[in-house]
């Protein structure tokens, strides 16, 4: 599962990709499955375009929502190898 911003140029939903076109806001984000946008986040709110199983959707609803946890100052995601 990938979870972009509807400002990424990745966003072809609605252009290139089947579905409603998502209008390229800083608050809104996509959720690709396989390929497919399958939910889309505008602020608080989350609508599923396709219907999911429930592990799914829990799945795609935490990663919209978990892209709203502040980094928190000084972590390092990854060492660096130089």
């Amino acid at each position: 599962m990938l979870r972009i911003a509807a400002v990424d140029p990745l966003n072809l939903v609605g252009s290139v990709l089947p579905g409603v076109r998502v209008a390229a806001q800083s608050n809104q984000h996509i959720a690709l499955l396989d390929g497919e946008a399958v939910a889309v986040k505008q602020g608080a709110d989350i609508q599923f375009l396709q219907s999911l199983d429930r592990p799914t959707s829990l799945r795609v609803r935490t990663a919209l929502i978990g892209g709203l946890v502040p980094r928190q100052p000084g972590l390092r995601l990854r060492k660096r190898l130089f």
